[in-house]
């Protein structure tokens, strides 16, 4: 068995020439069966490094998104109440041009946050 890490700083293991993620392999043990594809491991401190069963829960893909969107983006120029505010805005019909203006991102932003083409899990 060779442990190494990825440039996210994730552990890995290499068994039987095959690379599986030590947080996904410490999981399968603890609960006794293989995850789904689905089920993601999320790490509670946001450390991919610490592996600890305690740090360690499973969540559906689409809740892991929505954490990995609250903690991993703090300088994004919008957050998930201005993905709400500007839902809102669309549907009270504002022009997408003055809510860009407002929360100075492109147009296209707020075309695709209208589509769910972005922000679809806010």
């Amino acid at each position: 068995m060779d442990r190494h890490k990825n440039r996210k700083k994730y552990k890995f293991l290499s068994i039987n020439g095959k690379t599986v993620k030590e947080h996904r392999l410490v999981m399968e043990n603890a609960v006794g069966r293989k995850l789904s594809r689905w089920e993601i491991v999320h790490h509670k401190d946001d450390n991919g490094m610490n592996n600890n069963l305690n740090n360690l829960e499973i969540v559906p893909y689409g809740e892991h998104s929505r954490l990995e969107g609250r903690n991993k983006r703090p300088k994004a120029k919008l957050q998930p109440d201005d993905v709400g505010v500007i839902r809102k805005m669309i549907k009270d019909n504002i022009a997408y041009k003055l809510i860009a203006w407002i929360y100075q991102v492109n147009r296209r932003t707020i075309s695709d946050i209208s589509t769910g083409a972005t922000w679809s899990w806010a």
